[in-house]
């Protein structure tokens, strides 16, 4: 059985975090359901075994419960220390088994979690652009992100499963939890990219994110077709 190794200063064993995790998306689904319009494309991609990277867009808190939602396997999240060091949030979302990572320096220690867990057969999903960025300047429409996913998808061996999270925003307002199903949302996953052999590695892991950037532009214009919009 492979294993893996990861922040145990959390108060559960990783087992335990995971059962937790399991119990909060039991709860949580049916009150989605019931105050929500959902659309979820593509989740075809995501109900797959062994590990895989997701990599989204991020434009609201609310992408990590949205993404939840859409995938039907477990998430291991990264976030960032400016969040995980706020009192109550970063204890809360360790009950999640997420990740922390230093964004203002190389972290190498954080790398090595990701890729160990992905090596684990598990399911990571990270926010290359560092941070929530409205919708009209994010990596949608032209806006930077972070190098590094195309690193850690050749270290652990693993493909990355671009995805869009649309309109989350929209379930941080509290009339959002009326059980009108008014409030919107879209979560659309891509087909997994692989990291091609026959580039030199660091060649490799610029193509691949080059690739997983415009894989998530196709899925924003995919989706907007889709709403007829």
């Amino acid at each position: 059985m492979k294993t893996w190794t990861g922040d145990f200063k959390a108060m559960f064993s990783s087992e335990r975090r995971d059962k937790f995790n399991h119990f909060m998306r039991v709860l949580c689904r049916p009150i989605y359901d019931a105050t929500h319009r959902i659309t979820v494309l593509g989740q075809e991609h995501v109900d797959r075994e062994g590990g895989f990277l997701i990599a989204s867009n991020h434009t609201s808190p609310m992408d990590i419960p949205s993404l939840m939602y859409g995938c039907p396997r477990l998430i291991d999240f990264v976030s960032i220390v400016e969040v995980m060091g706020v009192p109550g949030v970063g204890a809360f979302y360790r009950l999640f088994n997420t990740i922390t990572l230093d964004r203002g320096k190389v972290d190498p220690a954080a790398v090595r979690t990701i890729v160990s867990r992905l090596q684990a057969d598990r399911v990571v999903a990270m926010f290359p652009e560092g941070k929530i960025t409205p919708e009209n300047e994010s990596i949608l429409h032209g806006g930077p992100f972070r190098p590094g996913l195309g690193r850690i998808a050749r270290l652990a061996d693993v493909p990355v499963v671009p995805a869009v999270v649309l309109d989350s925003a929209n379930s941080a307002q509290p009339t959002a939890w009326l059980p009108l199903k008014r409030t919107r949302f879209c979560v659309a996953f891509g087909e997994p990219l692989f990291i091609r052999e026959d580039l030199e590695p660091r060649e490799a892991q610029k193509e691949l994110e080059e690739r997983w950037r415009m894989a998530l532009v196709q899925l924003c214009v995919g989706v907007q077709k889709y709403r007829g919009c």
